[in-house]
């Protein structure tokens, strides 16, 4: 199966009826997405993993890196682990009121017991970025991960960006959208209590119900 006709299908199993509506509702130039969609167009690997992220599948399996020939239907259950918040340590195993311990998506590409959600602190909707382990450290600009810091027994969870900032590869906060924080220095992430958790491979929002006043 080609690049263009995984997209395809990734697109259709996460809910788009169509390459134009996709393409709408993500912000993305519905000519350029098309032409991604029916092959006219090369497929950059920046590009894929974009495409990868919003869809919730693999970039490489995209890009037919990988040995899946299909998106199958089945959901994963992929559990809660932590909270999102660059500013705050908390017990091990904090939840945000109202958000549930497992939430169910469809990620091809990866193996189902490496993947792990964390909510969002600060979202107006229920948000959660979901993390898969990875080997090899070697990120690459454009890649988020999610970074745990332990400090006198609590724990701190944060997904930080790399960039590249007047020549020099930086850090920048992601998913953290009550906190505005300066770019940092990659040797952050040596600190001593400082692990990776994994590398972001996509994200969930559902909105919240509204509540009725009488």
């Amino acid at each position: 199966m080609k690049p263009h006709q995984r997209l395809q299908q990734a697109r259709a199993h996460a809910g788009y009826q169509s390459g134009t509506s996709a393409a709408e509702s993500l912000g993305w130039s519905v000519s350029t997405y098309l032409g991604h969609e029916n092959g006219s167009r090369g497929m950059r690997p920046e590009v894929a993993k974009r495409y990868a992220h919003a869809f919730g599948v693999s970039w490489t399996w995209l890009l037919g890196g990988e040995e899946f020939d299909e998106v199958t239907n089945l959901l994963t259950g992929i559990p809660v682990v932590g909270i999102l918040d660059p500013e705050a340590f908390r017990v091990e195993g904090a939840k945000l009121p109202g958000y549930p311990d497992e939430i169910y998506a469809q990620f091809v590409g990866y193996n189902t017991a490496d993947l792990r959600a964390f909510s969002v602190y600060g979202s107006s909707d229920l948000h959660f970025v979901i993390v898969a382990a990875f080997g090899d450290w070697t990120p690459r600009e454009g890649d988020e991960y999610v970074i745990r810091r332990v400090e006198a027994g609590r724990f701190e969870f944060a997904a930080w960006r790399f960039e590249r900032i007047n020549g020099q590869t930086k850090i920048v906060p992601a998913y953290a959208p009550h906190v505005s924080i300066t770019p940092h220095d990659v040797d952050l992430l040596d600190g001593e209590g400082t692990s990776i958790e994994g590398v972001v491979v996509g994200e969930l929002k559902v909105k919240r119900r509204a509540q009725s006043h009488r």
